[in-house]
């Protein structure tokens, strides 16, 4: 009885140990399994993604002008030096100045003075009070517009303080250029000084 439950003890560790071994190479088995899943889940995870955004792009009319000297809305300072006899009665003429317009429509241009009366600078107190009209003058000396010269700007014609038309019908795009040119005439009875104006000019779309 003894030697069959020793024989049935010694064979116990032997069943055991082999079951071991055999087990192991299952729980590699099953960890390689475990892993290549992980691996294969990443690998197969999102890769890409989508969003959208409205760009409403809102256009208007706009216009735009300046003196190409300055690329800016005001020019250089002009002066007229009066130095002869003949300058007071036969008159002055500067260089000509470009402008360059850009618009989305067609336009037009007027000129006017800011005052009807040129501001004196000066030590004298009586002859000084120098009207626009007659006394400065001013043409379309180049027109680039595509419009039509107005009344008789297309050779020197006063200006005054209120609006006169100066180029119609000028063309949209950019760039659109014309030169004026101005010329002083006061003649005699003024007192010595310096007499300055502004000149305005206005662009509106048709």
């Amino acid at each position: 009885m003894l030697t069959g439950v020793k024989s049935f003890i010694n064979k116990i560790p032997q069943a055991i140990f082999v079951q071991h071994i055999g087990f192991l190479p299952m729980k590699k088995f099953l960890l390689s399994v475990v892993v290549v899943l992980l691996v294969q889940y990443t690998s197969f995870g999102q890769t890409s993604t989508i969003v959208t955004q409205q760009v409403d792009v809102n256009l208007v009319n706009v216009i735009s002008m300046k003196f190409v000297s300055t690329n800016g809305t005001s020019g250089t300072t002009l002066n007229l030096a009066m130095n002869l006899l003949t300058d007071l009665l036969s008159g002055v003429a500067t260089s000509a100045q470009q402008l360059t317009v850009s618009s989305t429509k067609n336009f037009n241009i007027t000129a006017k003075t800011n005052s009807a009366f040129f501001t004196y600078t000066g030590s004298s107190l009586l002859g000084n009070l120098m009207p626009i009209l007659g006394n400065l003058r001013c043409k379309v000396a180049a027109n680039g517009t595509g419009g039509a010269i107005a009344g008789a700007f297309a050779n020197y014609t006063s200006l005054s303080s209120s609006a006169q038309n100066f180029i119609n019908g000028g063309t949209s795009g950019t760039n659109k250029t014309f030169s004026v040119q101005y010329q002083g005439i006061p003649g005699l009875g003024f007192a010595l000084g310096t007499y300055s104006t502004q000149v305005v000019f206005t662009g509106t779309q048709q």
